[in-house]
Formats: structure tokens, C-alpha cells, sequence
């Protein structure tokens, strides 16, 4: 299984950076690729939780998740089953861990696990998944940051 890690320090307490990612089905309201998202209504829960469901629908219209909470600790971790998607991979699990610095400073921890799909040729195209990963994962979570900020700014 192949990883990508891309951790940040967000100058807001843990109650904000976790109530951002906490808002389950929408997530769209900082992911920069986003152009929805939203819970599924087959899921066990209605916003959030232990197998809550989502969709996120790409800005290119093709493209989607969906994802499922396979991990539940409150304030400290979320752990995500990409359960069903466009993107090339067979299996994809993510992990944010949130840690607290101080009491205005949260360190997330963004892990991307995944196994790419075609066999073979999925195993050597893997550097080049994981590039376009981090890139991409990247740039969501400078978002997160930007809208963390002007999320505490406003409370």
C-alpha cells in the first residue's frame, strides 16, 4: 500500500480544526476541487459520525467519492474508507489526525493510503499517483488552513 502524509499547522484551537472536518458532507466548502458534497442518505447516521456516508463530486463533472467514516475519535481522529470512486486506485483509506500545539495552534495530519489499480503497471505508475497526490492533497489543505482562519476570525 502506497502513502501520501501532508501535515499543517493552523493557528486555530483543535474544537475549530476539528469542527471544520467534523461538518462531514461539507467538505466542499474548502476543497478547492470540490464542486459538492454531501451525506448520503443511506447513511447509519445523519451528519456525522461512525458510517456516515458521503459524496464529493469533482468540478469536472465526471469525477466523484465516496466515502464512509470508519473512524470515530472525537478531537483527535477521523479515518475515511473511499469506498467507491473514479480515481484510479482499488482500495483508499484516509487518516486526519488533529493535535493540539497550544491553545490557539492544531497540527493536522492528512494520510492517504491507497492501492493503485492495472496490476503491474498500477505499481509502476505509483511514484508518479503519489506526486499527483500530494500535490493535489497539498493544495486542499493550504485551503483548509485559509478557511480555518476566516472560520475563527468570524466566532
Amino acid at each position: 500500500m502506497q502513502s501520501v502524509i501532508i501535515k499543517r499547522e493552523v493557528n486555530v484551537p483543535m474544537e475549530t480544526a476539528w469542527d471544520i472536518w467534523d461538518d462531514y458532507g461539507n467538505i466542499d466548502q474548502f476543497n478547492p476541487f470540490l464542486s459538492g458534497s454531501h451525506v448520503l442518505q443511506e447513511s447509519e447516521v445523519e451528519t456525522t459520525g461512525l458510517g456516515c456516508k458521503r459524496i464529493c463530486e469533482f468540478k469536472d463533472g465526471k469525477n466523484y467519492l465516496k466515502e464512509e467514516i470508519i473512524t470515530y475519535e472525537p478531537y483527535q481522529k477521523l479515518g475515511i474508507d473511499i469506498y467507491a470512486s473514479t480515481l484510479p486506485t482499488k482500495e483508499a483509506k484516509v487518516d486526519i489526525e488533529f493535535n493540539a500545539l497550544d491553545a490557539y495552534t492544531t497540527a493536522v495530519i492528512f494520510t492517504l493510503r491507497f492501492i493503485p489499480k492495472m496490476g503491474f503497471l498500477g505499481k509502476l505508475l505509483s511514484p508518479l499517483m503519489k506526486i499527483q497526490f500530494s500535490r493535489l492533497l497539498g493544495k486542499m489543505m493550504d485551503s483548509f488552513v485559509e478557511y480555518a482562519l476566516v472560520v475563527e476570525k468570524k466566532s
